[in-house]
């Protein structure tokens, strides 16, 4: 892996034995995120820089990053129109986005990312959650 390229991947997921190990446990810009003791090691991109704008870009609007974690994402929007929030994060069971508070629908967009709306008027806490969905052994 290539330190110096931009990438939209800020997780992997891999196992001690795969190839891949060796290169990001050799890779300082990458830190495992789990503990050393588990099957699969979660490593991420230490200064990932964070995919997500307005789907439509207009002057009046802006997003400040809060918070990025693996599991959470947190963001204040300033808008007085409202609008589509495009996160270039996989739309992928599990995940969760509230808008001040209060759930809302993350709808699938642009073939694989997450989008959800924003209301108009104002400034608005946006936070994106991330909770592996449950499997129930022999459903």
């Amino acid at each position: 892996m290539n330190r110096k390229a931009r990438s939209t991947c800020h997780i992997f997921m891999v196992a001690e034995q795969s190839p891949e190990y060796k290169s990001l446990v050799s890779n300082p810009s990458y830190r495992q995120a789990n503990r050393n003791d588990e099957y699969f090691k979660i490593f991420e991109l230490i200064d990932a820089q964070p995919e997500y704008s307005w789907r439509d870009r207009p002057q009046d609007r802006s997003i400040d990053l809060l918070r990025w974690r693996p599991d959470l994402r947190e963001l204040k929007t300033h808008s007085s129109q409202g609008g589509t929030l495009r996160f270039s994060e996989q739309y992928y069971p599990g995940w969760k986005a509230t808008v001040d508070g209060a759930e809302v629908r993350i709808e699938n967009c642009e073939t694989a990312l997450q989008c959800i709306t924003v209301p108009v008027g104002g400034e608005h806490m946006v936070a994106f959650r991330f909770g592996p969905p449950y499997f129930i052994p022999g459903a």
